[in-house]
């Protein structure tokens, strides 16, 4: 967990111009919001990734993504990472024989962030019918 929060750290550069207060604020609203949207993943970690190491890691990036993006620091919150969530959260295959099996260690990172990212995008897609 402390490598995957460096991550964030690191990516958001939220400590330039927040305190860490501030900042673990940030990622403990993440956290919560994610065992809100994802509960029966976040408590049956024999069958999803989500609290394992690669989980962990690929949800901070998810989280500084989500940071990023964020208009207004002030409004990033637990309900503003549950709405983000909601809106994709439940597409991914969080389980361990699922899109991530076999995908382990910080080299697995990446695929598994670029395959989280996927299905975000690809959740905000809508179909546009003609006629």
């Amino acid at each position: 967990m402390q490598k995957a929060i460096k991550r964030f750290l690191t990516a958001t550069k939220i400590l330039k111009t927040k305190s860490t207060e501030r900042a673990a604020h940030v990622v403990l609203a993440f956290w919560k919001a994610v065992s809100e949207v994802l509960p029966e993943e976040w408590s049956n970690t024999r069958k999803h990734i989500l609290n394992k190491g690669l989980g962990v890691y690929a949800l901070m990036d998810i989280a500084a993504d989500l940071y990023r993006e964020a208009p207004d620091d002030s409004g990033v919150d637990r309900i503003s990472f549950v709405n983000a969530l909601t809106d994709f959260a439940h597409q991914v295959d969080w389980t361990t024989k699922g899109k991530l099996y076999g995908l382990g260690g910080e080299g697995g990172v990446r695929p598994a962030v670029d395959y989280i990212r996927d299905v975000r995008k690809r959740a905000h897609l809508k179909v546009v019918s003609n006629g």
